[in-house]
């Protein structure tokens, strides 16, 4: 047990754009879900991944950058809101009749477990 206990704020971020000019953003610069997706280390692989073959397959930066921006800006935002829809499961901050069903459901336990192990879970944002 601790004597003082102390709250650390979440929160998640999604970048309208993660190429502009000559900068690309990778990884939680380019969008951060909560923690409890546990996705950070494979995000930013796969990031650093399509830019590589964005440069590889362009024959110019611009048009690379382009073009990672297009494949990866989205998946960056799916998994920010996949990472708000388990959020729910907390009961804070219930803005909308989406988020309190969704908080409902995720109160059984077998649900909570279906909708973390979503296999490719991005395919069923599209």
């Amino acid at each position: 047990m601790i004597e003082q206990p102390f709250f650390t704020p979440i929160y998640d971020f999604i970048a309208p754009r993660i190429a502009s000019g000559r900068v690309a953003l990778l990884g939680d610069a380019a969008s951060n879900a909560r923690p409890h997706m546990g996705f950070g280390v494979s995000k930013a692989d796969c990031d650093a991944q399509a830019l590589a073959d964005a440069l590889r397959d362009h024959d110019n930066i611009d048009s690379a950058l382009a073009a990672y921006d297009r494949v990866r800006q989205p998946i960056g935002e799916t998994i920010v809101k996949h990472s708000r829809k388990l959020g729910t499961y907390m009961g804070v901050d219930l803005q909308t009749e989406e988020d309190r069903t969704m908080h409902a459901l995720l109160q059984d336990p077998r649900a909570m477990i279906d909708w973390i192990a979503v296999p490719n879970f991005l395919d069923t944002y599209r």
